[in-house]
C-alpha cells in the first residue's frame, strides 16, 4: 500500500450495498399490476372475485367507474337478500313467506339510496378521488359482499327459525348474522376508498355507524318482518329501540304476534 504526499493513506474503494426495493405490505400490488374484473363474466365469477380477488373488482371500478358492474351486482344484492328473506318469512309462514324477502331487499336498497349522498361527502372530504358513480358502485359492491355471507348463513338460521318461538331471540339472530355480513362489507368499502386516495378514515367510520343507524329504524318502518300483524305496514311511526322494548314486553307475556 502506498501513501499520499501528505503521509496519510489513500481511500480504500468499497463497494456500496444494492438498493433493494421492499414491499410495504406482501400482497400489495401496483394498481395497475392488477388485472380489472370484467363485469361480462358472470355471476358465479364476480362471487367468486368478491371472496377471493376484490381487489380486481375495485380496480375496475377505479379505472372505468365500474358502470357495466352496477347491474350484475344489484341483481346479487337483491337475489342474495330475497333468498335470506324467505327464511325470515319461514318463521310465521302465511304471507310472510313473500312479505318478508320483499320488505327486506326493499328496505336494504333504499338504506343504501338515502345513506349514499352521505358517503359520497365523507369519502370526498377523507380525500379519496372519487365520483359520485363510483361511490354508487362501492355501496353496491358493500352489500353484495354482505348479502353473499347471509346466503352462507342460510342454512343455521333456517334451523333456528323452525326450532324456536321466540320472535325477541331468532330477531336478534338475524341481526347478529346482519352485523357480521356489514361488518366485512365496510371493511372492503374501507380498504376501496384507501387505494383511491383516502387518508382519513375516522369520516368513513362515522358514515359506518349512520348507515347501520338507518339500516334499524328501517327494519322497524317497514315491520312486521318477523312475526305477524293485521297491517302490510305499521299504522304508527316508532322508534326502534322503543319497538324492541315492546317486543321484550310482548315476549315476556308470551305473545308471538305484534306490531
Amino acid at each position: 500500500m502506498t501513501t499520499k504526499d501528505d503521509g496519510t493513506p489513500p481511500q480504500v474503494p468499497t463497494q456500496k450495498d444494492p438498493i433493494v426495493t421492499v414491499r410495504a405490505h406482501p400482497t400489495t400490488e401496483p394498481a395497475q399490476a392488477v388485472p380489472a374484473f370484467e363485469p361480462s363474466a358472470g355471476m358465479l365469477s364476480l362471487i367468486e372475485a368478491l371472496l377471493k380477488t376484490p381487489n380486481r373488482v375495485v380496480a375496475t371500478i377505479d379505472r372505468n367507474h365500474g358502470g357495466g358492474l352496477i347491474a350484475p351486482l344489484a341483481a346479487l344484492v337483491a337475489g342474495a337478500y330475497g333468498c335470506y328473506g324467505i327464511i325470515v318469512g319461514s318463521f310465521s309462514g302465511g304471507v310472510q313467506w313473500w312479505a318478508s324477502p320483499a320488505k327486506i331487499v326493499v328496505g336494504m336498497m333504499l338504506s343504501g339510496l338515502i345513506c349514499l349522498p352521505s358517503l359520497f361527502i365523507f369519502s370526498c372530504l377523507s380525500g379519496a378521488a372519487v365520483r359520485i358513480r363510483q361511490v354508487a358502485v362501492l355501496m353496491l359492491l358493500q352489500l353484495g359482499l354482505s348479502a353473499v355471507l347471509l346466503v352462507g348463513f342460510l342454512p343455521v338460521a333456517w334451523v333456528f327459525s323452525q326450532s324456536t318461538g321466540s320472535t325477541f331471540f331468532i330477531g336478534l339472530l338475524h341481526l347478529f348474522f346482519w352485523m357480521v355480513g356489514l361488518s366485512f362489507g365496510a371493511r372492503l368499502l374501507e380498504q376501496a376508498l384507501v387505494s383511491m386516495g383516502a387518508m382519513q378514515p375516522v369520516y368513513f367510520r362515522t358514515w359506518c355507524v349512520i348507515f347501520a343507524l338507518t339500516l334499524l329504524q328501517m327494519t322497524t318502518a317497514l315491520r312486521p318482518i318477523l312475526g305477524t300483524s293485521d297491517t302490510f305496514f305499521p299504522t304508527e311511526k316508532r322508534f326502534f329501540l322503543v319497538h324492541w322494548g315492546e317486543v321484550i314486553e310482548q315476549e315476556s307475556k308470551g305473545a308471538r304476534s305484534f306490531r
